[in-house]
């Protein structure tokens, strides 16, 4: 009884509370990316009330559709790399629903799988040193979650056309109207 308990706290932990906490941990990176003085209220804005039960629900459906595809191993690398960005969107619009935000990430990652799996590959050491606790959190963490927001930020920045340009709603992160400068990998 207490060993099932415990996994169903570990559930809903896991399922409601980490994975809507990774959406605010997006919404700061690209918040970053844009301006080092980030408001608070900026980062947690995504977690108003009218939105959080879609943020948990999107996000489990994901975890679903994940789990689903990992019975199998080939569909499962594909989906990780297809829904990779699916947190990012969902930080930058947290109404989206998921068939919309699904759709904008299979977008996003259309023919560059390979590039992503091959960026994934260099960061190998970053991944094998995460295993060391104190090391993952101080280290590791913050690097491989700027480099994943890095890789959103490029690659949605060729979706924005007409079409889906309102699925985007946060015009300050349009790369293609401000004067940054970033540095663009050739994998």
């Amino acid at each position: 009884v207490y060993l099932l308990l415990a996994a169903f706290i570990t559930f809903v932990i896991q399922f409601f509370i980490k994975d809507t906490i990774i959406i605010g941990k997006c919404r700061y990176i690209i918040e970053h990316r844009f301006n080092s003085n980030i408001l608070y209220r900026r980062t947690i804005a995504v977690f108003h009330k009218e939105n959080l039960l879609n943020l948990i629900w999107v996000r489990f459906q994901m975890k679903i559709e994940m789990l689903v595809s990992w019975l199998l191993i080939v569909p499962g690398v594909i989906k990780t790399y297809q829904y990779r960005f699916i947190p990012y969107i969902l930080a930058e619009n947290p109404t989206i629903n998921y068939k919309q935000a699904k759709k904008l990430a299979v977008k996003m990652s259309d023919g560059y799988k390979w590039q992503l799996f091959l960026c994934d590959l260099s960061f190998l050491d970053f991944y094998l040193m995460s295993l060391l606790q104190s090391f993952s959190i101080l280290v590791c963490t913050p690097v491989l979650s700027v480099k994943n927001g890095e890789l959103y930020l490029l690659l949605r920045d060729r979706l924005l056309d007409d079409e889906n340009k309102k699925f985007f709603i946060e015009r300050g992160f349009d790369l293609s109207n401000e004067d940054h400068q970033f540095i663009l990998l050739d994998i």
